[in-house]
């Protein structure tokens, strides 16, 4: 089993060192975290895509022998309902 403690601990020490939109990023990390508009004003914020990018960068770079897919299509149909459970429907084909 992988341990991803590693990469976790890598991702956090790069967000730490990562900045904002609005501060114009720093010269060791490419990647900014964007402004959330508000009524108040622009607020700082980390999203979800931002900290998965971090995570598949240390991940890429601490385990170079294991291999990864974005969206890995399954056998067979699934369907979402409102309960957000999965339900698996009758294949297309047959």
């Amino acid at each position: 089993m992988l341990d991803i403690t590693p990469i976790t601990n890598s991702v956090l020490v790069r967000l730490l060192d990562t900045d904002y939109e609005k501060d114009s990023g720093n010269s060791t990390e490419q990647l900014i975290f964007p402004n959330k508009e508000t009524a108040k004003g622009s607020v700082k914020r980390i999203s979800e895509q931002e900290l998965r990018f971090l995570f598949v960068e240390e991940f890429k770079k601490l385990c170079t022998d294991l291999f990864y897919s974005i969206e890995t299509p399954t056998e067979d149909k699934y369907k979402f309902g409102k309960s957000h459970s999965a339900i698996m429907v009758d294949n297309i084909n047959g």
